[in-house]
């Protein structure tokens, strides 16, 4: 590059990067990470970058410099890489491009950002990547990986009889020799972009099919729903367990659900909302990335209406039509807090991923148990009937990833067990819990695989000290976080703002789902 640095520098400067790397997990203005732009929504996001990469390979044909894309699915950002001793000639090429281009490197005095004729000259040392990009307010890396959605400029160095060497990680290869023909391959951002032949083949953990999501949301302030509640109540003998108040009350959670997803899991390709006849007043119905669904179409002749069950809205998930093959199923207490990537729900050829967390189902008389607690006890003696095997372990009350083919496999398989649960307006003992019928089961049949590689936090809002435990998690968000409404001293009022005053800071940035004129209470 010219410009080099001694080894002592370089170590430290990767140190320094490799540290800030480490503290970057999320984004929350009071805590160590001090990313300062609001992060964009899915299509913004898809718009920066495309922009982004246009200038960059712009600016690599006016200078005539090889290069090759080196593909890298979500949650990473397009990475192209040139030879070390064209840096150079690359920020030359930005200074002259309109609009201005900026450049930003892990420096060995911290991360620096600048525009390109700027970058020329104050490039001191030897950084793996140049991020280019188009905003000037970048401070962190995570505002350049994510916020300005930078394309990383990987520079290869020299090594022995004129090949390259990686300067960083990725799956296909440390050395390449650009004496090898190129070969064109798709971006991300849909760019045909030259290549060599050892980056021209996906790697097969990557993520290549469409995955979809599905809400499961009710309003239970909403008056209509509460007569149709009372009114089904009273046909069924009187109150049941499984209809506490709490399970329904809503702190306007699906909002920034839709916000984490938009922001964190753009590789979504749809959301289905499924609602009882219901939608919150702030809910762009328009918006084409995203598909109401009522209980009667879901249920069609299949169960009994009105529910109250989520265990039966869960257990015909798989017949909305238009559903992904591959699809994750959410409640809206449940969050994204970091950017990942579909692999972590999938796995390349297809299986889904599932998540246990540390504790147990305990047995015990199903008698003695929750509705919901009894419910799992009883699929896991299906499961056991079926396999002759379990595992007991709780799953983790986040995104749960799902296979179309299995579940239809599995209704075929327990037709009655299936009918049984959708008929149950509240939750029963005898209930299907599909996610764990269909892990545990997939698991055992080899069509399902267990995962340890999601940080997860589960928040009961209840509790006294809920405001010290979400202090906690802010200064390093998990890839996904539950704030459940479950038991606890915290009255409703505190509870809602609490969540609220989280919520709305940690996810300010309103989604594509959102109508413009709707106003946050």
């Amino acid at each position: 590059m010219g410009l080099l640095a001694s080894s002592g520098a370089v170590s430290r400067s990767r140190r320094r990067a490799g540290q800030l790397v480490r503290r970057v997990t999320g984004r929350w203005p009071s805590g160590p990470l001090t990313g300062t732009l609001p992060l964009p929504t899915a299509g913004e996001i898809a718009r920066l970058e495309s922009r982004n990469v246009d200038s960059v390979l712009a600016a690599l044909g006016a200078a005539g410099i090889r290069h090759f894309l080196i593909p890298r699915p979500e949650p990473h950002n397009v990475h192209l890489g040139i030879a070390e001793s064209d840096a150079l000639a690359l920020l030359d090429a930005l200074t002259h491009a309109a609009p201005a281009a900026h450049v930003s490197w892990a420096a060995e005095s911290g991360w620096r950002t600048a525009v390109a004729g700027a970058a020329r000259a104050s490039i001191t040392d030897r950084p793996t990547i140049l991020w280019i990009h188009h905003d000037q307010r970048v401070r962190t890396r995570a505002d350049a990986r994510d916020a300005a959605r930078g394309v990383a400029v990987e520079l290869w160095r020299p090594g022995q009889s004129g090949d390259l060497e990686a300067p960083t990680q990725n799956p296909y290869a440390s050395v390449v020799s650009l004496r090898t023909p190129p070969v064109i391959a798709q971006a991300r951002t849909g760019r045909r972009v030259a290549t060599l032949p050892a980056f021209a083949t996906p790697d097969i953990g990557e993520v290549r099919f469409p995955v979809d999501a599905a809400y499961l949301w009710v309003d239970g302030a909403d008056p209509q729903w509460q007569r149709r509640r009372d009114d089904a109540l009273r046909d069924l003998g009187g109150p049941a367990e499984s209809m506490d108040a709490s399970r329904f009350r809503q702190h306007d959670e699906l909002r920034y659900s839709l916000r984490s997803l938009s922001m964190f899991a753009p590789w979504i390709r749809h959301v289905y909302l499924v609602t009882d006849g219901q939608a919150p007043p702030w809910l762009d119905r328009s918006c084409t990335r995203l598909t109401l669904i009522d209980h009667r179409e879901l249920m069609g002749d299949a169960g009994r209406l009105p529910t109250f069950n989520s265990h039966a809205l869960a257990a015909r998930l798989h017949h909305i039509d238009g559903l992904a093959d591959h699809f994750v199923y959410l409640n809206d207490d449940v969050f994204f807090g970091r950017r990942t990537g579909a692999e972590l729900w999938f796995a390349g050829n297809g299986q889904p991923r599932f998540h246990n967390t540390a504790t147990k189902v305990e047995p015990g008389d199903l008698d003695d148990l929750t509705p919901h607690a009894a419910a799992r006890n009883h699929t896991l003696e299906i499961v056991r009937r079926l396999t002759g095997r379990e595992r007991r372990r709780n799953l983790q009350h986040g995104p749960h990833a799902f296979s179309k083919q299995l579940l239809l496999e599995l209704e075929a398989l327990l037709p009655d067990e299936f009918s049984r649960t959708w008929h149950n307006q509240v939750r029963r003992s005898d209930d299907l819990v599909v996610e764990w019928l269909h892990h545990q089961y997939g698991y055992c049949t080899g069509r399902a695989v267990d995962s340890r590689v999601v940080r997860y936090e589960y928040v009961n809002i209840g509790q006294p000290d809920v405001t010290e435990v979400l202090e906690r998690i802010r200064q390093a968000m998990p890839h996904t976080l539950c704030l459940n409404d479950g038991t606890g001293p915290n009255p409703a009022e505190l509870r809602a703002r609490i969540v609220r005053d989280f919520l709305r800071t940690t996810f300010p940035t309103p989604s594509e789902f959102e109508l413009g004129s709707a106003l946050e209470a």
